[in-house]
């Protein structure tokens, strides 16, 4: 849907794609990896989900994504 609607660049493949997003997803909720006394969930988003989201993303989708980050 974010493709058609020209958020996320049409080159990517779409189940590949899901599939990285769930993992990260995974990772970022491992206490032993990221321990919440060390990592605020916050930060975590900021820092991976974020930045994997621009990385799919159009110059359109980009600035969604920044507008949607500086509110919080």
């Amino acid at each position: 849907m974010g493709i058609s609607q020209g958020i996320f660049r049409d080159e990517i493949n779409v189940e590949i794609v899901s599939r990285a997003f769930r993992g990260i997803g995974s990772l970022t909720g491992d206490e032993e990896l990221f321990p919440s006394e060390r990592f605020m969930k916050r930060d975590l988003m900021r820092n991976i989900m974020v930045n994997f989201l621009r990385g799919i993303s159009t110059p359109r989708g980009i600035e969604l994504i920044d507008s949607m980050v500086n509110e919080i």
